[in-house]
């Protein structure tokens, strides 16, 4: 199953990578992620690991998630095992006029039988969901922004 969606952010570039890539502020952003634990300490880049527990189609879900592409306010790449699916969401950020275009690009390759029946069920359940988790992710970039505007005034 892949999924592509794209949001139109009416915040900087900076500012919307700074969000998307905060994984510890995730459970307060989007309220279908309830928990993220980070292995290890250290600034969130390639190679940080993460345990996710989060809400999809109606059913929980709890994985083990690696950053594998970290190219800052360019590309974000995760990869993880999801319920029999080999799962990679990849977000590129480009900039506009004040705007940032996100597009997300969720690919999600079943591993058994059973995986592949669900897929095909489920697509739509998920596709709603990650439009809701995006549009949250887009309210908090815009919040985020109008702060810090008012911070340097």
């Amino acid at each position: 199953m892949r999924l592509v969606l794209t949001e139109s952010i009416a915040a900087p570039i900076g500012v919307v990578y700074q969000v998307y890539t905060d994984l510890r502020r995730a459970p307060v952003i989007v309220s279908s992620i309830h928990s993220v634990d980070i292995v290890g300490s250290g600034p969130i880049g390639k190679g940080t690991r993460f345990r996710e527990t989060r809400s999809i189609g109606g059913k929980e879900t709890t994985s083990d998630m690696v950053v594998t592409e970290f190219d800052p306010k360019r590309s974000l790449t995760i990869e993880g095992e999801v319920g029999g699916h080999a799962l990679r969401t990849a977000y590129v950020f480009t900039s506009s006029g004040g705007r940032t275009q996100v597009e997300m690009t969720r690919t999600a390759t079943p591993t058994s039988l059973g995986a592949r029946l669900s897929s095909f069920l489920e697509k739509g359940a998920v596709k709603a969901q990650l439009e809701r988790d995006q549009a949250e992710l887009a309210a908090a970039c815009v919040e985020q922004a109008k702060r810090k505007e008012k911070d340097a005034r």
